[in-house]
């Protein structure tokens, strides 16, 4: 029998003031925990501000993985986290073998969130292609990690309703193949 996919939800103001934070009580690992992947030598911010709001909307532990040059200095702007350094291409970007070096923080993640300031599209969508189907999600693709759905839609139907993708206007007119306007 075939999984029914739930129908999709656009996150709106109202949806984002309706959504309970967790209670107070308990420990870190009662509040989940999150792995940020994204990042590159000329956007090391992006990945940066996603881990901050990760953290302010209530993760209890934070992991962040990035290319190995600036995962020092990751390091040292969230001291919180533990910060994995992933293998880089010449130019700067996520290696796509980076996929096995993240893979057992991926899966033993409560959430993922991929792609904020990656770069290298044909890297990054090798990436998406090599970790995205051993995740059961939740996982949040961002930005050029929307390249492995670009490529072949498909590639997150496993994960069912526990998938969010945040493309801007460009970048979901890029995966459904259609003008921006």
């Amino acid at each position: 029998m075939p999984r029914s996919t739930p129908e999709p939800t656009l996150v709106t103001p109202e949806v984002l003031r309706a959504w309970q934070l967790p209670e107070p009580e308990g420990g870190k690992n009662a509040r989940g925990s999150v792995l940020v992947i994204g990042g590159s030598t000329e956007t090391l911010g992006a990945v940066l501000l996603a881990a901050e709001a990760a953290m302010r909307a209530g993760a209890g532990k934070l992991q962040v993985a990035t290319v190995g040059s600036m995962a020092g200095f990751a390091a040292q702007s969230l001291p919180e986290a533990l910060v994995r350094a992933l293998p880089e291409t010449d130019a700067g970007a996520i290696a796509a073998a980076a996929a096995d070096v993240v893979r057992d923080l991926a899966e033993a993640a409560d959430a993922v969130l991929i792609g904020p300031g990656m770069a290298d599209k044909g890297e990054t969508q090798a990436f998406g292609d090599r970790l995205l189907p051993r995740l059961q999600g939740p996982v949040a693709l961002d930005a050029l990690a929307l390249a492995a759905v670009t490529a072949d839609d498909t590639c997150v139907g496993h994960l069912g309703g526990n998938v969010v993708l945040t493309p801007n206007p460009t970048e979901i007119a890029y995966c459904l193949h259609v003008e921006e306007d």
